[in-house]
């Protein structure tokens, strides 16, 4: 039960790319709030929802390889594997609930499409907890790193 380096490695990357995506986020939500032109808020919107899915499966991505590296519960779900995080001093406590929203929203991000504004806003608001997330991630595989021989 340790941390490869390849997992290390892939922790890493996707950790870096969720950052990038919440980054992305935010700038695409900045860009909408500056247009009343509505064409081009829709294209924002769109460029937002394809941000908060990356965000989504990164995020799954990710703590599927830490679970699977340290046996750790399986998860039933995509919300549950921010709570097994979280349970396991992965992640920040504080922030499981709120990614754990987030994690639910990849059912309407991928069938449903409508209604996706609000959802688009309350993800905006947990940018800096999905950067924390993210970031704690890769420093928990940095702390929990072996080599093997």
């Amino acid at each position: 039960m340790f941390i490869t380096e390849d997992v290390k490695t892939r922790v890493e990357e996707l950790s870096q790319l969720i950052c990038r995506y919440a980054r992305d986020l935010e700038r695409s939500q900045a860009a909408r709030k500056s247009t009343s032109d509505e064409n081009v808020c829709r294209l924002f919107d769109y460029a937002s929802a394809r941000c908060i899915h990356g965000i989504i499966e990164s995020f799954a991505d990710a703590g599927n390889q830490l679970i699977d590296a340290l046996i750790m519960r399986d998860p039933a779900s995509y919300r549950d594997i921010v709570e097994i995080l979280g349970d396991e001093s992965v992640i920040p406590p504080e922030t499981v609930r709120d990614l754990g929203e987030m994690m639910e929203m990849r059912r309407l991000l991928i069938d449903s499409f409508s209604g996706i504004e609000k959802q688009i806003e309350s993800t905006e608001r947990i940018v800096p907890q999905i950067m924390q997330a993210a970031n704690a991630m890769s420093d928990y595989v940095q702390c929990n790193f072996r080599k093997s021989d």
